[in-house]
């Protein structure tokens, strides 16, 4: 079985999809078809005309060449547009250095679940992001004279999985590495692995990201990551900030946790529990019926119990139920202080999804590891927000956290990239991600984003820990920044946890 429980849950690094328990989507807005503007179809890439994605039969294809600015990372933006790079590589020229590396072009590769029965935006946003970002990045050179080939071979989402993409990004395209991979059935993870592909900024839906030392998650990691398979024994850790925050500033009491009676769902609730709890809050559980949930029996028991936080580890359509029936229970709507979500709801579209129960998608509350994807007062924001509109103006009503984790994801491979110079190769990248400073992403994720090794007793002592969290907001139509992880930090302990076996 697909490990839904690590898919989304919100800033745990962890994450529970809101897709891993139900067949069917649930939105108000028609889906645009594969090879639509702005929407990838399979073997397709960004264009020379912002939006129009033509085919990659040739791997050496290169993307838009935009003008919209971006940071390009901590380091700054690609220098210029010679084959060359003096700041990194004292003046020596480019060369064809390692598979997928010419002297003037880097291929890069992204694998995204678009079809199936979870429709075309539960794990297409980070391919947007990076689409964006690759695009901003080559109108100012690239990375140190090489532009960015970013071809993208997006899965149907059948019980095939991926590995015919894999193997075409890997076999065909030469690929020297994957970028903000968010695949559901990662099939083709064992093949990357034994190839030595880097896989990096990919959204942590498998648990494969714990297992193979070359694939590097959004969210970063701080143990295992061995090649080690992963078993249900298999233990990693977490930090319970973000139960912190909402205890602290929010000023709950007593957590609610409904799910569903299916294995990835009460995966995801006990780890909601485990995080709850460690920050000293009591816990509820509400266990439902997947198949008929009764989710007024579930509100009239969180009433009867003193619940004010409702955490959901439910799929989209679930929650709008869950919303429906909290409406319907005006006393607990009352009593209900916010009603968190998984980072699945993080989008756009919540606003028009949720339209029919206006009290509780004012209440309505995500968090997670990066900012805000819609508060442009953050600069890299702003520059995300700006590209987005530029090359993909069809996707803003469903642009979403993760396609802004994308477009950190990128930055990343950036910074990996540009480090090497002009001798790129997936060892130099490789030897970056395992031994650089925390990466940060200019300020927009929380600072400890990391893959070095750390002594157990790290762990039990109280470290600086952040949070990113959003509420939406009826007036302004969009999530308004609740606490930002520059500013909104906590001093926590670390605590073990369980993980699950991918299969």
């Amino acid at each position: 079985m697909a490990l839904g429980c690590v898919l989304m849950l919100a800033g745990c690094g962890t994450r529970l999809s809101d897709s891993a328990f139900s067949a069917f989507r649930v939105g108000a807005t028609t889906a645009p078809q594969p090879g639509e503007t702005g929407v990838p179809a399979a073997g397709q890439s960004p264009g020379s005309t912002p939006g129009v994605l033509p085919p990659t039969d040739n791997p050496t294809a290169t993307g838009p060449t935009p003008t919209s600015p971006t940071g390009g990372g901590k380091h700054g933006s690609g220098p210029g547009t010679a084959a060359t790079n003096p700041a990194n590589s004292g003046g020596k020229a480019n060369f064809a250095s390692d598979t997928g590396v010419t002297a003037d072009s880097i291929t890069v590769c992204n694998v995204v679940t678009q079809g199936g029965p979870f429709g075309p935006y539960q794990f297409t946003p980070s391919y947007y992001g990076a689409a964006a970002y690759f695009a901003a990045l080559n109108a100012k050179g690239g990375i140190n004279g090489r532009r960015v080939n970013f071809i993208s071979h997006p899965d149907d989402g059948s019980d095939s999985g991926n590995l015919d993409q894999i193997h075409t990004c890997i076999d065909t395209n030469k690929a020297f590495a994957f970028v903000a991979n968010n695949i559901y059935e990662y099939a083709g993870a064992p093949y990357t692995a034994q190839k030595g592909v880097p896989d990096i900024g990919s959204q942590p839906i498998s648990t494969y990201y714990y297992q193979y030392p070359n694939l590097f998650s959004i969210d970063g990691l701080n143990q295992l990551h061995n090649g080690k398979p992963v078993s249900d024994k298999s233990s990693a850790y977490r930090w319970s900030e973000q139960a912190t925050f909402f205890k602290t500033r929010e000023h709950v009491t007593h957590v609610g946790v409904v799910f569903y009676d299916q294995q990835s769902s009460q995966y995801g609730a006990n780890q909601l529990a485990a995080d709850y709890k460690q920050a000293g809050v009591k816990v509820s559980m509400y266990q439902v019926n997947l198949g008929l949930p009764n989710f007024a029996s579930a509100v009239a028991q969180m009433k009867a119990d003193g619940v004010d936080l409702v955490a959901d580890a439910v799929d989209a359509n679930g929650g709008q139920k869950l919303c429906q029936a909290i409406e319907q229970n005006s006393a607990f709507e009352n009593q209900m202080k916010v009603h968190l979500s998984t980072i699945s709801a993080w989008g756009a579209s919540i606003g028009e999804d949720f339209a029919q129960t206006p009290k509780c998608l004012a209440k309505s509350w995500v968090d997670g590891y990066t900012v805000n994807f819609q508060d442009t007062s953050n600069p890299e924001v702003a520059k995300f927000q700006a590209a987005i509109r530029k090359y993909f103006p069809s996707w803003l009503p469903h642009n979403h956290e993760w396609s802004f984790e994308g477009w950190v994801g990128a930055e990343w491979f950036t910074e990996a990239a540009k480090s090497c110079g002009a001798d790129l190769t997936r060892k130099c990248v490789m030897a970056y991600m395992n031994n650089m400073p925390d990466f940060g992403g200019d300020g927009v994720t929380v600072p400890y984003v990391s893959f070095r090794p750390l002594a157990p007793s790290f762990y039990t002592k109280k470290t600086r820990h952040c949070v990113s969290a959003a509420q939406w907001s009826i007036a302004a139509n969009k999530w308004v920044t609740r606490a930002s992880p520059s500013s909104t930090c906590f001093m926590v302990k670390g605590y073990g946890f369980h993980l699950q076996s991918p299969t």
